[in-house]
């Protein structure tokens, strides 16, 4: 809410548009994700960045690096334009990935 709050124009424009109100919730949530971390284990020998990972090594890939690190432009401002495309950004998983998908979002985001 104090994200949109802050924004008039952003406000505004959710209450007149529902895709764009579904991804100011989306944005949101990249901003500020249910998740720290996404934790695996490796199940076989795995390189990863020019480094070898033997088979159970524990990943930890932190929500925050992913939604908001160096490799994203304006990382830490709300843009919930880049959602109205269809497709989720690349490296956004607010609610974990994989098998262990615990929370369903599009059930809660339709």
């Amino acid at each position: 809410m104090a994200l949109v709050a802050a924004r008039p124009g952003v406000a505004a424009r959710a209450r007149a548009d529902d895709p764009f109100l579904r991804a100011v919730v989306e944005d949101s949530i990249r901003l500020f994700p249910t998740t720290l971390s996404i934790l695996r284990e490796t199940t076989e020998p795995t390189a990863w960045a020019d480094r070898a990972l033997p088979v159970g090594t524990l990943v930890v890939l932190p929500s925050s690096y992913l939604h908001r690190g160096p490799h994203r432009p304006d990382a830490h401002a709300l843009n919930p334009d880049q959602w109205l495309a269809g497709d989720r950004p690349a490296g956004v998983v607010p609610f974990s990935a994989g098998l262990r998908l615990s929370l369903r979002p599009k059930k809660w985001l339709r």
